[in-house]
């Protein structure tokens, strides 16, 4: 092999225009997501109540789902006064960072090293991380609140240990992210070209 060709075999390949396709509405569709979730975060709000309730009605004093639904609980968040229901404020809810997660990984769509398929699952898989993890955390503040009120347990439970599993839950998210996009979501490397030396 001469000189010449050993460097061309070595030079990065050029990304099909199919691939470059497949990136681009990767990355489209991140945004697009976000920017759902964003303009919609009173709707994420109740599905992330409706994933909750039923957890809660198992532990609190009225036992079933549909009981505790008619009891009158405390909204999330400082300073609230309580309604009718179980409602999860903008405090407590992972819409904002559910979006800012979408919107943050759609440029990694668009890297080269990274398969556009494997940043899709590894982004749903660190939104459902968030999401499961805060339906714990709210079914956690709920039944405490519902059993001994505002005071004493609730308080440490929903201000202290809430303002901690908010951090790990983010960062735990943040952490398979890029745990799933550095294992599986790379790109297959194109092996070099071999040339019969003259």
């Amino acid at each position: 092999m001469t000189e010449p060709d050993s460097l061309a075999s070595q030079a990065p390949h050029p990304t099909p225009w199919p691939e470059r396709i497949l990136r681009m509405l990767a990355g489209v569709v991140l945004v697009a997501a976000s920017a759902l979730v964003f303009a919609n975060l009173e709707w994420f709000r109740s599905v992330e109540a409706m994933a909750a309730t039923p957890v809660v009605g198992l532990f609190v004093p009225a036992g079933a789902a549909t009981d505790f639904a008619r009891q009158t609980v405390y909204l999330f968040g400082d300073g609230a006064s309580p309604v009718l229901g179980f409602v999860v404020s903008g405090g407590c809810s992972v819409g904002v960072l559910v979006a800012l997660l979408l919107l943050a990984s759609s440029p990694m769509a668009l890297i080269s090293r990274f398969n556009p398929a494997g940043v899709l699952w590894a982004v749903l898989a660190a939104v459902c991380v968030s999401f499961l993890a805060n339906v714990v955390r709210t079914s956690v503040i709920a039944v405490v609140g519902g059993r001994y009120g505002r005071e004493g347990a609730f308080f440490f439970v929903h201000n202290v240990g809430g303002a901690v599993f908010i951090v790990v839950m983010a960062t735990l998210s943040v952490v398979v992210l890029f745990k799933l996009l550095l294992s599986g979501g790379r790109r297959v490397p194109v092996p070099p070209r071999e040339t019969v030396p003259t």
